[in-house]
């Protein structure tokens, strides 16, 4: 509540409040997350800091994808509210299907992985659980209080401007060289030993390193 009132208390929306907007949310996704791994009981490692470090990276590219949809509807003359109630509506879709996949690519994780693997699947599943609700609601309820205060046009920073660049007539050819990278790899990756084909982290076990004073012969 702190943060909606710090967001919230000025009429107006300047770059500065849409920038400070996004902090506070990114700030609030970490508290969910934090709380819900403490909930969990779960043992904070490596691996978990960079499934954290994602989560973060992914909650601010959601926030920015939501006020880049507001921003577009708002220069094709739209009002402000509905500027906001289109920006969500666009941007939804696009947010839903990225972090769907994300949290299906580390269930995959967690039920092939061991130890250090599955430590990192579960902060990148509660991560991008926590860093949806943030963008979809927490953003939403923020955006709903500044125009509730009387906003009455968003004001973003615009670094780049209006671009015509063809992307999608290269559809076709990026497909194609995609198909042909990812048949690639499964072709490597099956024609690999099977011992080589997955590492200590997929299959369990320890690795010990051991130091001798002298060399030492390794045949037995």
């Amino acid at each position: 509540m702190m943060a909606i009132h710090d967001i919230t208390e000025s009429e107006d929306s300047t770059p500065r409040s849409v920038s400070r907007a996004v902090v506070w949310i990114v700030i609030m996704n970490l508290v969910f997350l934090m709380g819900a791994m403490a909930f969990l009981q779960a043992t904070l490692t490596l691996p978990g800091v960079a499934g954290i470090i994602l989560t973060v990276g992914m909650a601010v590219d959601a926030n920015i994808l939501i006020f880049e949809r507001i921003r577009e509807e708002a220069l094709r003359g739209r009002k402000a509210r509905e500027a906001a109630k289109n920006g969500f509506d666009r941007a939804f879709i696009t947010i839903v299907d990225a972090n769907l996949t994300t949290l299906i690519t580390a269930f995959i994780l967690f039920k092939v992985g061991t130890g250090p693997v599955r430590g990192f699947a579960t902060t990148l599943s509660v991560g991008i659980l926590s860093s949806m609700f943030a963008a979809l609601v927490l953003t939403r309820v923020l955006v709903h209080f500044q125009l509730e205060r009387g906003l009455q046009e968003f004001k973003m920073m615009r670094l780049v401007h209006d671009t015509k660049i063809a992307f999608m007539s290269k559809a076709k050819v990026a497909l194609a060289s995609s198909a042909v990278l990812i048949g690639c790899g499964i072709y490597l990756f099956a024609s690999l030993p099977e011992q080589k084909k997955l590492s200590i982290d997929f299959l369990g076990g320890f690795s010990i390193t051991a130091r001798t004073a002298a060399p030492q012969s390794t045949e037995t």
